[in-house]
């Protein structure tokens, strides 16, 4: 039996010394359950669950950035209402590395603003189902994601540009929004280590929790 292996963000000493309290609990919890989802073949017999749980994997990538979205990025101005959708975005554009991912058949700034309104709303609550203005209902296409070994996947998540032959969000000729999950992991894992490669921006986001109370 393969013994399961698992890459933790290539991050300083002094991002983890300062930021551990969220950074643990992320790589341990998220992230890690996450590259287990993405490196298991599912046993495609009868009352199994099916070969890969592609929305399972997507609801876990678009939890993840609002989780980071809403502790690492600007968290002096994040309130707890109202700014949801403007951390989700904002995180996206600035640090997601959208040169090496790049959307196909749709920009960068509709591809952030269609994985906020398209995606994770969706995603949280209508069952992936998008509804139109007309009453029509609109399913979101989560695509199977890419499987392979326990080992490749660690090996290949951790390069410098993906390899997993498609890019994360596609917008098809029938104007339905793909998402490719094992590839947005990939990405989700850079704009975390982009997020925090400076002693700068360390100093930034913990001064900016001090005052935070993230629950009621």
């Amino acid at each position: 039996m393969e013994q399961f292996s698992y890459p933790r963000l290539q991050i300083t000493e002094y991002a983890e010394q300062k930021l551990g309290a969220i950074l643990n609990p992320l790589q341990e919890n998220w992230l890690k359950e996450l590259h287990y989802i993405l490196s298991t073949k599912w046993l495609e017999t009868e009352g199994m669950p099916p070969v890969c749980p592609h929305t399972t994997a997507s609801l876990m990538c678009l939890s993840i950035v609002s989780g980071v979205s809403s502790t690492l990025y600007k968290p002096a101005e994040y309130r707890e209402t109202g700014c949801a959708k403007k951390h989700f975005e904002g995180v996206l554009t600035e640090f997601y590395p959208w040169e090496l991912d790049t959307p196909k058949g749709i920009t960068r700034e509709d591809a952030v603003k269609a994985l906020y309104k398209t995606l994770r709303n969706p995603a949280a609550h209508s069952l992936n189902i998008r509804f139109k203005k007309n009453g029509n209902a609109q399913p979101v296409s989560f695509l199977l994601p890419h499987i392979e070994s326990n080992e490749g996947l660690s090996q290949r998540i951790i390069k410098p540009k993906h390899d997993f032959g498609s890019n994360s969000i596609e917008m098809s000729a029938e104007d339905t929004l793909e998402f490719a999950p094992t590839t947005f992991y990939w990405g989700i894992r850079k704009m975390i280590e982009k997020m925090i490669d400076t002693e700068e921006k360390i100093n930034e986001i913990f001064e900016g929790l001090k005052n935070r109370t993230l629950t009621k």
